[in-house]
């Protein structure tokens, strides 16, 4: 069964900016279940565990994306539209 939240980093296409460190440290932060890319460093979903509400992770991610020109979105899996 999929995790019911997860945390979508997105970069501008132009200007691309998550590299798959960053991606793995991201995940790390948040105990994600790995990264799953949608388009080589531009977006990556992370798959949050369980026990991770949206706003600790939102945070964690912030924390760590502080310095990167990365925007997070945190959603619930099965309302998900992309």
């Amino acid at each position: 069964m999929p995790s019911p939240l997860v945390a979508t980093l997105i970069s501008n296409p132009s200007m691309p900016a998550i590299s798959a460190d960053l991606a793995r440290s991201a995940a790390a932060a948040v105990k994600a279940d790995g990264v799953s890319w949608l388009a080589d460093a531009i977006a990556c979903d992370l798959h949050l565990p369980d026990s991770m509400d949206a706003r600790k992770a939102e945070t964690l991610l912030r924390e760590i994306l502080a310095q990167h020109p990365v925007d997070i979105a945190v959603q619930q899996t099965a309302s998900r539209r992309k």
